[in-house]
């Protein structure tokens, strides 16, 4: 697909252009021929080889990532790539990243056709067409895989997320065959890769979404269990308890509701019976001190007694004393002295003891009075009630109503949730039982792509005879598809890089049995960084031989130290030398823009 990609810099000028071809294509970085252009500074990582890889990336829909530094954030790039068995080249913009721009061309094979330009006032290239960038990716995504952008589903593979496994650059791209960086969630890998071996990826998408409905169900669960709803925890049985209690509550306010009568004056009855029972309280406090003076009238008037002027004289008598006749007539008028004193007090007695005597009458008259005043009040209020009380009462069993209604919902939420984990469970037995048949159905497809996988590996490592274990495992089980991929029991960082150049050659394989593939394998230089040279030599040669067969293209980055020219045959020797598309050299002038930044 991809024939030639060029650099162009602010003022239209080609910077740089570089062409590939069917078969092995080497962009290499060196160090400087020159000696007078060596410096301890320079590096053959800061050439710009990964810069190449990000440039085709950005011209198939890939985003900017260094492309926009300032220095270089006018240069427009174009890559010129056969689509329907005709070439265009394609234009794209570093600084107008959002449309795709073509000179011109044939598009009525093209289900989405591109806009025709009716001035040239974007630049003076010539573009006679543009395609807005969301237009340009979904139609590679028809094109080059078959997909349908038109599905709503979020984990239906799109075309930005399948051809990254062929152009293989970002950071942890070579530490795992099933993931092009290091942070893809295990969905994306299981998904992509289903659709690239040619599995039921629908399987692992309703798996997924099984996945997050049990996920969503089991936080819903968890939050019930906590009491993040309305403080209702505990088990489903200490819920119904509490909902049973509740009704009872519920069902003794409403008969007591039922039979509550509301009088229309009772504060007012409540108050005058308040103030009758103050009155009774003040007469019968009036009554004890009325009574306890009349009885103490009474006992003195009783003792009080007159004296009598014999009992005198005897008295003296029998002391042997004689009074003369004016001290008796003396003793005389004292006597009757006395006597009129004690009749005047006996007067005043029995006036104070008639007065109390009517006035405690009264009293007790009125205190009668007043207590059956205050038991007719009384006898209203124990038969009724205050509004106020009904109020409470009614307010009071409309929150215990809440309540229950609050936890029946919550009992209802719960048994919910139980039946719908219960169905999520045999959903996914379901699908798992379903998913493994398809999966035997499917044994010719995972066959071949397990053989291949295997071959790969052997011609790789065809001088080891001690590798005992090579293989490529798929498998489905209750989290969804399973891939491993081993050759041996090294899991070396070297080890791991051949795992993912065989996985991706593997692709390229079973893939072109439906010519269902891009037409390119792009790899940056990390995959053969820490690879022992005999594994580098193998499969820079198993690379070109495939890609010739297959009609289409392997594009690998290198570093020059990293060619094992010794263990190459002097015809691949020569082969290798002719597939170097481009050099780029460690120094200020001799990278990829011409200059360093």
């Amino acid at each position: 697909m991809i024939k030639l990609v060029k650099l162009i810099n602010e003022n239209n000028e080609v910077i740089k252009s570089i062409t590939f071809h069917t078969g092995l294509n080497v962009v290499l970085a060196d160090i400087a021929l020159d000696n007078s252009k060596r410096s301890d500074k320079n590096s053959r990582n800061g050439a710009g080889k990964t810069s190449l890889i990000e440039i085709i990336d950005f011209c198939l829909g890939g985003s900017i990532k260094t492309l926009n530094s300032p220095v270089i954030e006018n240069w427009t790039y174009a890559l010129e790539i056969d689509i329907y068995n005709t070439t265009y080249t394609i234009y794209r913009h570093a600084s107008d990243s959002k449309k795709i721009y073509f000179l011109g061309g044939d598009f009525s094979k093209w289900d989405v056709k591109p806009v025709k330009i009716n001035s040239d006032s974007v630049s003076n290239i010539g573009y006679a067409y543009y395609m807005k960038e969301d237009d340009w990716k979904d139609f590679l995504g028809r094109y080059l895989f078959s997909l349908d952008n038109t599905a709503s589903n979020k984990y239906y593979p799109k075309y930005r997320s399948i051809i990254p496994y062929f152009i293989r650059y970002n950071e942890g791209a070579f530490l795992d065959p099933f993931k092009y960086f290091k942070t893809q969630k295990a969905w994306q890998s299981q998904i992509y890769n289903a659709y690239l071996l040619n599995l039921n990826w629908e399987y692992a998408i309703t798996m997924q979404n099984l996945k997050d409905e049990k996920e969503m169900i089991t936080k819903l669960k968890n939050a019930t269990k906590n009491g993040y709803f309305k403080n209702y925890t505990g088990t489903l049985g200490e819920l119904e308890s509490e909902k049973v209690v509740l009704q009872n509550k519920v069902e003794k306010y409403d008969n007591e509701l039922a039979e509550f009568k509301v009088h229309p004056h009772y504060e007012d009855i409540q108050k005058e019976a308040n103030e009758l029972t103050e009155k009774i309280h003040k007469i019968s406090e009036t009554l004890t001190v009325q009574k306890s003076l009349l009885e103490k009238y009474e006992n003195d008037n009783f003792d009080e007694k007159d004296t009598d002027i014999n009992t005198i004289k005897l008295i003296y008598g029998e002391a042997g004393l004689l009074f003369p006749d004016n001290v008796i007539k003396s003793l005389e008028e004292i006597v009757e002295f006395h006597s009129t004193v004690i009749q005047n007090r006996k007067d005043y007695l029995n006036d104070e003891i008639n007065r109390l005597t009517d006035e405690i009458q009264k009293n007790n008259d009125c205190l009668n009075e007043f207590l059956d005043k205050r038991a007719e009040k009384m006898k209203i209020l124990k038969t009724h009630n205050a509004i106020d009380e009904f109020n409470k009462l009614q307010n009071r069993n409309g929150e215990l109503k809440v309540q229950l209604s609050e936890i029946e919902k919550h009992i209802e939420n719960i048994k919910k949730i139980e039946t719908d984990l219960t169905e999520n469970k045999r959903k996914i037995l379901d699908l798992l039982s379903r998913a493994k048949q398809d999966l035997n159905e499917r044994e010719n497809q995972r066959t071949l792509a397990i053989k291949t996988f295997a071959e790969i590996a052997d011609f790789l490592y065809a001088e080891k005879d001690n590798i005992d274990k090579i293989g490529l495992s798929i498998d489905f089980d209750e989290n969804g598809y399973k891939y491993n991929a081993f050759i041996g029991k090294d899991k070396s960082t070297g080890r791991t890089a051949m795992k993912v150049f065989d996985y991706d050659m593997m692709l390229m394989k079973i893939r072109s049995v439906k010519n269902n593939l891009p037409g390119f394998l792009i790899h940056d230089s990390d995959v053969f960084d820490s690879v022992d040279e005999r594994q580098i030599a193998n499969a820079l040669q198993y690379a070109d031989e495939s890609a010739k067969e297959l009609n289409t293209k392997y594009i690998c980055f290198m570093n020059s130290d990293r060619i094992p020219e010794n263990l190459f045959d002097e015809k691949f020797k020569k082969r290798f030398n002719e597939c170097i598309r481009l050099k780029l050299e460690d120094t200020e002038d001799g990278g990829l823009f011409g200059f360093r930044f």
